[in-house]
């Protein structure tokens, strides 16, 4: 998952890198199918890293689940708060 707002000062530049990095490393040193690898990544490609979005994967990853499965999480990015102009987040 990665999230840059674009208007940070203090944002990562890197973390979109990060995460197709890692993807990368998962498929090819541990057998990770791309298929079935959900990216949350503000990029105007993937799903867009919500509150809602990010529960709804993780929701997912438990049902789709069995015995014996390899499950990774990722996150590159830091923390901050940006304002809910338009009240899409819940507390």
């Amino acid at each position: 998952m990665c999230r840059l707002s674009g208007h940070n000062p203090g944002e990562l530049s890197g973390c979109h890198n990060d995460v197709k990095a890692m993807q990368k490393y998962i498929m090819e040193h541990h057998g990770f199918k791309k298929k079935n690898i959900q990216i949350l990544m503000d990029d105007g490609v993937n799903k867009e890293p919500t509150k809602a979005n990010i529960l709804k994967a993780f929701k997912k990853i438990v049902a789709d689940s069995e015995a014996g499965d390899s499950v990774f999480c990722h996150f590159s990015g830091h923390g901050g708060q940006v304002k809910d102009k338009d009240g899409d987040e819940g507390k």
